[in-house]
């Protein structure tokens, strides 16, 4: 018979075993995953209507940063501190709704 797993594992309770790493072996883990040799190239599309506004969509960032608070916080300032980003953002405006003519 198979044992079933801990609450613990179902619900992921428990602290990363990443983070009893020594600083400097998670920060070097932390490279090998997280940092690019070439640019991280972002292509963002807005669109433009004097009711709507303008927004920008939020970047996604590596899945790592979705284990816990504390692991996040590392992880993003090796991920934004080491890598080079080429971000292009396009406007276009979008034609008006017909009521507004």
């Amino acid at each position: 018979m198979l044992a079933r797993p801990s609450r613990q594992a179902v619900t992921g309770a428990g602290k990363s075993h990443l983070l009893a790493l020594p600083p400097e072996l998670r920060n070097r883990i932390y490279e090998l995953v997280l940092v690019a040799e070439n640019a991280l190239i972002y292509y963002y599309y807005l669109s433009l209507h004097k009711n709507i506004g303008s927004t920008v969509p939020q970047a996604r960032q590596p899945a790592l940063t979705r284990v816990s608070k504390e692991l996040r916080h590392q992880a993003l300032a090796i991920f934004y501190g080491q890598n080079t980003f080429d971000i292009t953002l396009h406007a276009g405006l979008a034609s008006e709704p017909e009521d507004e003519r």
